[in-house]
């Protein structure tokens, strides 16, 4: 496998922070963001710091969304063609964490309860093309 990353696709909480520093909830969109699994297997600690990198974020804010159980198709397509795809799950059923749990502990910081400022929360969901070979080998 090549040491890169590869894309996660995932549901994101959208958040603003109210004058009194209280998050807010504001929606989900869904969206794509990038981690670089060859750091993040150096050390599980370094998972955090593996997904500091570009993301996708959108296209749609859907405001009153259920967050019991997301599912859904993601692909890589080029030239016409679909690489892979593989259907995803996320939201409360499949993780091992509530929404409120996720909240509480993503706001416990004073730092993230600023005043005016906007949070975007990537929740997390089961599929990635980095972990299937086969997909690799097709695109490099």
């Amino acid at each position: 496998m090549p040491k890169s990353g590869g894309e996660e696709p995932d549901i994101f909480g959208v958040y603003v922070i109210d004058r009194e520093g209280v998050p807010r909830r504001i929606g989900l969109t869904q969206g794509n963001e990038f981690s670089h699994h060859e750091f993040e297997r150096k050390n599980y600690l370094y998972l955090a710091a593996s997904k500091l990198r570009p993301c996708a974020i959108g296209p749609e804010l859907v405001l009153d969304a259920e967050f019991d159980s997301v599912t859904g198709t993601v692909s890589i397509e080029r030239a016409g063609s679909t690489l892979w795809s593989r259907s995803i799950a996320t939201g409360e059923a499949p993780m091992s964490h509530t929404l409120a749990n996720l909240e509480l502990h993503h706001f416990k910081f004073e730092a993230h309860r600023r005043p005016g400022d906007l949070h975007v929360h990537f929740f997390g969901a089961d599929a990635f093309s980095f972990g299937d070979a086969s997909v690799w080998n097709r695109m490099t």
